[in-house]
């Protein structure tokens, strides 16, 4: 008797769909969150990286983080298993593989130049430099807000219905 009724009150539904909305949202942010392959290194291990000629290409991204990405052959090698391949089944990652967090550009090619100062000009690495819009967040920090109100708005109006 109580699920006809429950069926019937279309406030209660329109709570069971938001309570589903807001566990599927927040369920794929963390599952997303988990199964990302990129990991953090620091400096120490991006010279080690650059030393041993490891590094395919790095991409400096909104002037705050580089994404490095490691050759092809170097993939299969133990150090770098968890970033080789990715989360579900074999497929090859083809990167990014790690990244690392810079405090300025100019620290990074100084560092970077400083690491490569024996190299051929054939087998220097040399950053790119992008600048990549965030606009899923942007939309959500739009949405959210704006859904936590009616939610709360939806709250209050079946408090009184109830009342009445």
């Amino acid at each position: 008797m109580r699920l006809k009724s429950f069926y019937r009150n279309p406030v209660d539904t329109l709570f069971t769909v938001l309570y589903l909305f807001i566990l599927a949202v927040v369920g794929l942010g963390l599952i997303a969150k988990n199964i990302e392959t990129t990991k953090q290194i620091g400096i120490s291990a991006l010279i080690h990286m650059v030393n041993q000629k490891f590094i395919d290409k790095i991409v400096v991204v909104n002037k705050d983080k580089a994404y490095v990405y490691i050759k092809k052959e170097y993939l299969s090698e133990e150090q770098f298993k968890k970033v080789g391949k990715k989360f579900f089944g074999d497929a090859p990652n083809l990167g990014p593989h790690f990244y690392f967090e810079i405090d300025s550009v100019e620290t990074f090619s100084n560092d970077l130049k400083n690491a490569q100062v024996n190299f051929d000009n054939e087998d220097k690495i040399f950053p790119f430099y992008e600048t990549r819009k965030d606009v899923f967040g942007d939309i959500l920090g739009w949405i959210l807000p704006l859904a936590f109100f009616v939610f709360i708005w939806l709250f209050i109006m079946k408090k009184k219905y109830r009342q009445n």
